[in-house]
């Protein structure tokens, strides 16, 4: 990229910064859209514009400014844990629907891949206020990653000696770190929204033993008509291509697949 095209696009992403909506977002993935349109369009306006239209895609803000605020409360207050947890977990349809199976999910996922002490949840959203239903070992590392800035804050707060929380563009920068398992939730198609294949490269990326890949059975508008059959088709389609088997876990809302990374920690 020319010394030009750089400034083009240090100022698309600065325009992007300072809309309200955007505010939050990982400064790497508005570099990375800026970069993207740029190559597309011609004019200062039409990329703008293509940026935003490539952002409004695969980017809804986790927590509302009510929600932050109660997330920030609650933090303060520290009540009982699960309860805490349980209504953080409210604030986003995507984790409010899988509360009814946090009791069993973990357990059956970790009878597939032993226990992890190393773990990477990426594009995570709230998923990590389901740690106390992971029964993880008092050492493991718990590393979480999101473009939603002020999330990863709220995260970090939240569980100060449980998790490191990362505002991280995972596309721009793939994790290099070891994991046992790295958990990629509702997240696919988001990715391949954002780059075709994308989903593909970050996993052969991964440095991690097993990979938990989960999709949506319906919107979240509660349509499902088709959406189970295209996302078994993708998945199968993206385990293929890694060359790796996987255990299937269906529930009512979400469908999970454990995958056997050929990659593992060193």
């Amino acid at each position: 990229m020319s010394g030009e095209d750089r400034l083009r696009v240090d100022r698309i992403a600065g325009l992007l910064a300072a809309a309200p909506k955007y505010r939050n977002v990982s400064p790497e993935t508005l570099t990375r859209v800026a970069s993207w349109a740029l190559v597309r369009y011609r004019s200062d306006k039409e990329i703008l514009k293509a940026a935003k239209r490539k952002l409004h895609q695969v980017y809804a803000a986790y927590l509302t400014p009510k929600a932050a605020a109660r997330l920030g409360l609650l933090a303060a207050g520290r009540q009982e844990p699960r309860a805490t947890c349980l209504e953080a977990m409210s604030f986003h349809a995507s984790t409010t629907e899988r509360l009814p199976i946090l009791e069993k999910l973990y357990s059956s996922i970790f009878t597939v891949t032993g226990v992890p002490n190393r773990v990477l949840d990426l594009a995570c959203g709230l998923h990590p206020f389901a740690l106390p239903w992971m029964g993880l070992p008092e050492n493991a590392i718990y590393h979480a990653m999101d473009i939603d800035c002020e999330l990863m804050a709220l995260l970090g707060g939240f569980f100060p000696h449980q998790l490191i929380a990362e505002c991280r563009d995972i596309l721009a920068r793939p994790p290099e770190e070891p994991a046992d398992l790295a958990f990629l939730l509702k997240a696919v198609p988001c990715l391949e929204q954002q780059e075709r294949g994308a989903s593909l490269r970050l996993l052969r990326a991964l440095r991690a033993r097993h990979a938990v890949i989960s999709f949506p059975v319906h919107s979240l508008g509660g349509r499902s008509k088709g959406m189970e059959e295209h996302y078994a088709t993708m998945a199968e389609e993206l385990i293929a291509k890694l060359g790796s088997d996987a255990v299937v876990l269906r529930y009512p809302s979400e469908i999970f697949y454990i995958v056997g990374q050929s990659s593992s920690p060193r």
